[in-house]
């Protein structure tokens, strides 16, 4: 089977589109980080965008509310190798473990967020 070429996820990010959602996002959240409570700058996907997402660019995956969050450069960093390390547990802020619902996870990334 031959594999396909490596998808260009810079020029998604480079698009008007995503600039638009992403500054929109960052001042939806006023700068703050939702994990942290730190200054925000990364938008983050939720539901992360797989290789033909950044072909297709379903609107909700890519551009929709539901699916962004803004997060500090290093609770960015927490979420990702989080999930490559388990999908079963996070430390709050406390340091404490709690274990991830798989109907929960947006919840759980965003720790900070209150009703």
């Amino acid at each position: 089977m031959k594999e396909r070429p490596p998808v260009d996820t810079h020029g998604f990010y480079q698009q008007q589109r995503w600039v638009k959602t992403r500054d929109y996002t960052r001042k939806r959240y006023n700068y703050i980080c939702q994990r942290c409570g730190r200054r925000g700058t990364v938008v983050h996907h939720i539901q992360p965008l797989l290789a033909q997402d950044y072909i297709d660019k379903p609107f909700e995956k890519c551009y929709g509310e539901d699916n962004l969050v803004l997060l500090c450069n290093s609770c960015h960093e927490i979420v990702h190798s989080t999930k490559q390390m388990s999908d079963k547990i996070f430390f709050d802020e406390d340091g404490q473990p709690h274990e991830i619902k798989a109907d929960n996870k947006k919840q759980l990334l965003i720790l900070s967020n209150k009703e």
